[in-house]
């Protein structure tokens, strides 16, 4: 993909293939992401959205059913994550029309928990329960209540398993397709209160060559790598720098319990 963006067109069909070209161009590349860049807003502002909003409602949750040991409740959030997301889209769509948010970043700030969510709460649940309960139990001795202790106390141990779980609901809403296609209609207008939501996965899906010049027999290939790398490379910076929280945290909480 990445060779396909960034070499000449003219060698797309050469035998054998060019893994090493001598020229590299960036016209395409820099134009698609110019073109692309309402849906580059829009995703980051609804994914980073996404991903504080989980993070407040799963941890408490998560945390709840770790010490309460609620494992019904447990099974419930797993089986919600294991469901597809065209089970959610009718009612979801019925809701965000009736709340006339529909093509407007509420609509899938509102929507797209529904996923980041369960995935949370499940991998959460068992990272607490991999955390030391003495800790606890001494704050509680010193006089603090069970909301300040799971502030002062549970939340810092937790934060390699909330940076992992939060960097998971990130990449997640930043790869969903199908509810963008069904509530969004347009790209944003770069107005305030945000008019537009399409995201870089609607985009990658329904990119027109013609748009930027391109047809069939000239850049259409350039211009689709161009826009997978758009959809593809932030994801892979973002797992790269925080690779240590993302495998403490995933490993601890998807192995114990």
């Amino acid at each position: 993909m990445v060779l396909i963006a960034f070499r000449p067109q003219s060698l797309d069909y050469v035998l054998p293939p060019v893994l090493y070209p001598t020229k590299v161009i960036t016209d395409v590349f820099v134009q698609t992401i110019s073109q692309a860049s309402p849906e580059i807003i829009t995703t980051l502002a609804v994914a980073s959205a996404v991903t504080v909003l989980t993070i407040l409602l799963a941890a408490p949750a998560a945390y709840t059913i770790a010490r309460e040991k609620r494992r019904g409740l447990l099974g419930v959030m797993i089986y919600l994550f294991s469901l597809p997301s065209i089970v959610f889209v009718f009612g979801a769509f019925y809701i965000i029309v009736h709340l006339h948010l529909i093509n407007s970043w509420g609509a899938l700030i509102l929507t797209e928990p529904l996923f980041t969510i369960p995935f949370v709460i499940w991998t959460m649940s068992n990272f607490y329960n991999s955390l030391p309960k003495q800790y606890e139990e001494a704050a509680l001795v010193d006089g603090y209540s069970r909301l300040r202790s799971f502030f002062s106390i549970v939340m810092p141990l937790a934060r390699p398993g909330l940076i992992a779980a939060g960097m998971v609901a990130f990449i997640f809403a930043w790869h969903l397709l199908l509810f963008p296609l069904v509530l969004s209609q347009t790209p944003y207008n770069f107005t305030f209160p945000p008019v537009g939501s399409n995201t870089v996965t609607t985009f990658a899906i329904l990119f027109d060559p013609d748009s930027t010049g391109g047809t069939i027999s000239n850049n259409v290939w350039t211009q689709l790598a161009s826009a997978g790398i758009i959809l593809a490379v932030p994801v892979i910076i973002l797992s790269l720098v925080a690779q240590s929280y993302l495998l403490k945290g995933l490993y601890s909480g998807g192995t114990k319990g």
